[in-house]
């Protein structure tokens, strides 16, 4: 579950991703769109390959949000996948869940 979660959230698709590492570097950073939000300071947690980076997920900064996050930029996931997140669940549950191995 934790995966369709992230992946809701990013703008590419894990297939190149598929048994390699990601590196994970976390932020604090001022001026964010959840800054705009929430009032605090914002929690990047940023996904790196080869040197480059592929998405990641934010958080308001005080831990007191639970949930999954949003968006590097601040975005839900119904936002990411342009506001039909149920079809891109079903989507993905055929390609990477236990019926589509």
């Amino acid at each position: 579950m934790p995966h369709v979660s992230i992946w809701a959230r990013q703008t590419v698709q894990p297939d190149p991703y598929i048994e390699e590492d990601i590196i994970q570097e976390i932020f604090i950073v001022k001026n964010h769109p959840l800054s705009k939000i929430y009032g605090i300071e914002a929690e990047l947690r940023v996904f790196i390959f080869d040197g480059q980076v592929i998405g990641g997920i934010s958080y308001p900064a005080d831990d007191t949000m639970g949930g999954w996050g949003y968006s590097l930029n601040g975005k839900t996931a119904e936002e990411v996948q342009d506001n039909d997140l149920e079809k891109w669940i079903d989507e993905w549950e055929k390609k990477y869940g236990e019926e589509g191995s």
